[in-house]
């Protein structure tokens, strides 16, 4: 039987598309296929409504392309019958017959026929007339099947080119007639064919399922950038080939298999949003969304030590535009140098400064000027362009001092630089801590207030004690709700008390101190490993016992007499273990020998290894030879004390940096010895550092300090002599070293520590007093 010629058929797409009207002007904001009615989208029966799009579509089917070139399309698998206006899988709806083989292998030609009408209904063997029109239509598999017009005996081979046939079986291409040799054969079916994937059928050659489909060589290119899939080689008469659009696309496009022929791709691949990042520029990262819309801008983010917005923006082809701005590396805060005397750095103005700005340190209290330093082009701070100081400014305080809470200070019209001005509290308050309030003067500008007025018991007037008890303090100057205790007499107790209940008022006395019986006071002396806690009184004739010690046992305990004296201690604390067994555990470098046993509180000194010496610059107990422990009370070792370290005699070179001063120790120190740095003009101090076991140069002790030498004071005024400290020693840089003035005598002459280690002129006089 000669092939049945291919019918022309629509596709689901455009069939549905004539059925159900097309992409015909709907009712506003209503979409395919719908109706406004009562204010709402409606269907018919056959449709339903899409509520994203609000189209009415049949069951099985999506809604592609946008605007105008929407379209309700059926799903893969489902084909548009246009009696039913319904989509049908594309097996039911082809109704086209063919002749297609069955995998499984049969007994009889009986099992065979059952087969062929189990996988579609009315589906019959073939005849061999039937299989050379496959032939002839392009079929290409190669099987033993069992046909309609042969007997058992007589079994048709079906063999075609590329079917492997000829190298598999032995025989030529085409349709002949033999008998199987194993005695079984599969079927061969004509009918419907039933859908792509079905168990147990062959395809109709390697680029067709079916007899009816499109070929899929022959399919039309999709929109650029684009792909078809792979499912699409098997599309039946009817079926359509749908893909979604690829990269940076939106949306799907299709095309539908019409007669045998595919039709014209509907729908494209708009680009709205571009992937990923722009190229990422040095010293910076950009981190964009994962789809960026057409025109917006991404900006990276510069890595640390580094400044810019570099920018791009996403262009209308979904690609990113040129990366514009870029990241300029900064110098660093951390890294600036050591800040001029006086001066500090302020680390977040001067953080990711750009090549060729500046950071300038802010000077100290009582001092002027600003020290700038210039960020270079390869990310650094340039040393040599480090300048500016901070001098020390001596102008007075003429400006008003700030306001004092409970208080108010009386500066007068002028203050020189480096006085203090005292406030004075009000009635009932009082200065805390003792000597404040005070604010200083430094370069004509007032510091913070030190210390404040509290409110409390200013005179000290307190209530007369209880008989038999005296006031432990005077209870002056202290602040509101102060405890004040008075102490029993010998003999009493108690503990009489008052509170401050300010302001310069004391609450009545609470507590009275009675005469006790006849005991004892305190704890009678300790006995050795042991400590008595007989609280604060004990009565006459009553015992107190001590504890002993971790790693010691007994009771020590002492009567208290009739006299109100403790007796003798008898008993002792003796320890509850006799010794340690073997050794610590040995040093690095060095090894214990203790023997088997060695007594509560003694010692092991273990020896250095050859080549390494005792290090005994730790804490020593005893006359060690090596690193030691001693046995505790508790029969455990104790802490190692010591260590070896290697056998070196000297210490190369010197310490390291000392602030404003310099080391010069020469090529080698003897271990022992110390090493003292020079400190640079105007500093003043002894840094040293100790050579330790092991060639290994210990802690720099001390540093030098900027001060000026009480041997360059200025002469002080007639009728004066320089105060405390300022007549011997060395005074900081910016202290001020005052004159007393003999008695009779008034003024405060003053002379300031300056920059460099000078005294300044002396300012003021000692007067005659009026």
């Amino acid at each position: 039987m000669a092939p049945r010629a291919p019918k022309l058929l629509l596709t689901g797409a455009l069939l549905l598309l004539l059925a159900l009207g097309g992409a015909a002007a709907q009712p506003k904001g209503c979409g395919l296929n719908a109706k406004k009615k009562g204010g709402k989208c409606v269907c018919n029966k056959d449709t339903a409504l899409v509520p994203k799009t609000r189209d009415c579509c049949p069951a099985h089917s999506v809604v592609l392309g946008t605007g105008k070139n929407r379209k309700c399309t059926c799903k893969r698998g489902y084909v548009f019958s246009a009696a039913a206006k319904k989509c049908r899988t594309a097996a039911a709806s082809s109704n086209i017959p063919e002749v297609y083989a069955l995998t499984t292998r049969f007994e009889s030609m009986a099992e065979a026929a059952d087969a062929c009408r189990n996988v579609t209904a009315g589906t019959v063997l073939a005849t061999v007339e039937q299989m050379k029109g496959a032939l002839s239509a392009g079929a290409d598999w190669c099987t033993w099947g069992y046909t309609a017009d042969l007997s058992p005996e007589g079994l048709p081979v079906l063999a075609y080119p590329g079917g492997n046939c000829s190298a598999t079986k032995g025989v030529e291409a085409g349709v002949q007639t033999t008998t199987t040799p194993e005695g079984a054969a599969w079927g061969v079916c004509y009918g419907v064919k039933p859908f792509q994937g079905t168990p147990s059928v062959r395809p109709f050659n390697e680029e067709m399922w079916t007899q009816w489909v499109c070929l899929f060589g022959a399919i039309p290119d999709p929109p650029a950038g684009n792909s078809w899939p792979s499912t699409c080689r098997y599309t039946p008469i009817g079926g359509t080939c749908t893909a979604n659009c690829a990269g940076n696309g939106a949306g799907q496009f299709f095309t539908a298999c019409t007669g045998g022929t595919w039709s014209p791709v509907v729908g494209n691949c708009e680009i709205t949003f571009c992937a990923g990042n722009p190229p990422q520029p040095a010293n910076g990262n950009f981190s964009c969304a994962a789809s960026s819309a057409i025109g917006a801008n991404c900006t990276a983010a510069c890595n640390e030590n580094a400044v810019g917005t570099p920018t791009s923006v996403c262009q209308a082809d979904g690609t990113w535009g040129p990366v514009k701005g870029n990241c300029v590396r900064g110098c660093n805060a951390q890294e600036l140098p050591e800040a001029p005397g006086n001066s500090t750095w302020p680390l977040a103005q001067c953080n990711n400064v750009a090549s060729g700005g500046t950071c300038k340190a802010e000077c100290g209290f009582g001092f002027v000027g600003g020290p700038t330093i210039t960020c270079g082009t390869d990310g650094a701070w340039v040393a040599s362009s480090l300048k500016g100081t901070c001098r020390l400014s001596t102008a007075p305080c003429t400006d008003a001092p700030p306001a004092l809470k409970n208080g108010v200070f009386n500066c007068g019209a002028s203050t020189p630089h480096g006085s203090n001005c005292n406030g004075t509290c009000n009635p009932s308050f009082f200065g805390d801590p003792v000597g404040t309030p005070l604010i200083e003067c430094r370069a004509g500008e007032w510091s913070g207030v030190v210390g404040e007025c509290v409110e409390g018991c200013v005179s000290g007037e307190l209530p007369a004690a209880p008989p038999n008890s005296r006031w432990e303090t005077t209870c002056k100057d202290v602040r509101t709700g102060t405890v004040c205790s008075a102490k029993c007499d010998n003999g009493y107790t108690g503990v009489p008390f008052t509170v401050c209940t300010g302001p310069d008022k004391f609450a009545d006395v609470s507590g009275e101190c009675v005469k006790l019986p006849p005991g004892c006071t305190g704890n009678p002396p300790k006995p050795a490993n042991g400590d008595f806690e007989c609280g604060p009184f004990t009565q006459a004739n009553l015992e107190c016992v001590a504890s002993c010690k971790p790693g010691f046992s007994g009771s020590p305990k002492a009567t208290c007499g009739a006299d109100s004296k403790w007796g003798a201690v008898t008993g002792t604390c003796v320890s509850s273990t006799t010794a340690c067994t073997g050794s610590p555990p040995n040093p690095e470098n060095g090894a214990f020998s203790c023997g088997a046993s060695t007594p509560v509180a003694g010692e092991c000194s273990a020896a250095c290894a050859a080549g390494f010496v005792f290090d005994s610059t730790d804490d020593l107990s005893y006359n060690a030879t090596g690193p030691w422990s001693r046995c505790g009370s508790d029969g455990k070792w104790g802490q190692l004390v010591g260590k070896c370290v290697k056998a070196v005699s000297t210490c190369p070179g010197s310490p390291g940096k000392v602030g404003n001063g310099t080391f010069a120790c020469g090529a080698s120190t003897a271990v022992g010895a110390n090493c003292t740095a020079t400190c640079n003009a105007g500093f003043f101090g002894k840094p040293a550092a100790l050579c330790e076991a092991g060639g290994i140069w210990g802690e720099v002790v001390g540093g030098c300090t900027a001060g000026c030498l009480s041997s360059k004071l200025p002469p002080p005024p007639a009728n004066g002599t320089w105060i405390g400290s300022c007549s011997t020693g060395v005074t900081s840089v910016g202290g001020v070293c005052n004159v007393d003035c003999e008695p009779g005598f008034v003024g405060t002459p003053v002379s300031s520590c300056e920059a460099g280690g000078v005294w300044s002129a002396l300012e003021g006089t000692c007067a005659p007093a009026p």
